[in-house]
């Protein structure tokens, strides 16, 4: 059985690009999980393997602003007439336009992940000892930026903000591999 289970803005005429795309992912975790066929249940869909796991949601991604598939389903919210070519044009160059902002947290949070699992508490009090890791870890980023601090700009101000760091187990950089992998078969 899968479940997707999505809080959408209450009030709105249509979905928001963002949620839209956050949509897609999830339905893409859904439908690997009920496309898998294994064996073994717990090597299916995304219990599978790390590497591959966020591929299907990348992928699905991309079917938010291809042209054919806007075509299909974003109307205007009241007349109903389909999206111009000229805001789909500027909806795909929206998304693209701070994509090096959205690398880069991407990048700070696969930091973050594997700097948290690769600290090994020896005193005796590990919850300071990992805050204090954390901190050596973000601050490299805030170190290397002559515009402020990073990690505020990019929302990782605090470590406990970053809600995937119990999923992945230090292997979050799969994230980015599969994002772009997913780029280059969408390319194809």
């Amino acid at each position: 059985m899968t479940t997707l289970v999505y809080s959408l803005p209450v009030g709105t005429a249509g979905l928001p690009l963002s949620c839209a795309i956050t949509f897609m992912h999830e339905i893409g975790h859904a439908v690997h999980s009920l496309l898998s066929e294994t064996t073994y249940q717990h090597l299916s869909g995304t219990r599978g393997t790390v590497d591959f796991v966020e591929f299907p949601s990348h992928l699905f991604e991309h079917f938010v602003l291809d042209p054919a598939c806007l075509a299909t389903y974003a109307t205007h919210g009241k007349s109903g007439a389909p999206m111009s070519p000229e805001v789909q044009g500027h909806s795909r160059s929206s998304r693209l336009r701070f994509a090096y902002l959205e690398a880069m947290q991407q990048l700070m949070y696969a930091a973050v992940d594997q700097a948290f699992y690769s600290c090994v508490p020896s005193s005796s009090s590990p919850a300071s000892e990992v805050r204090a890791h954390l901190a050596t870890s973000l601050g490299r980023f805030d170190a290397e930026s002559s515009a402020g601090p990073v990690t505020a700009l990019l929302g990782l101000s605090k470590p406990s903000k970053f809600d995937h760091l119990v999923h992945y187990g230090g292997s979050y950089y799969c994230y980015l591999f599969n994002r772009a992998l997913s780029a280059h078969v969408w390319d194809r």
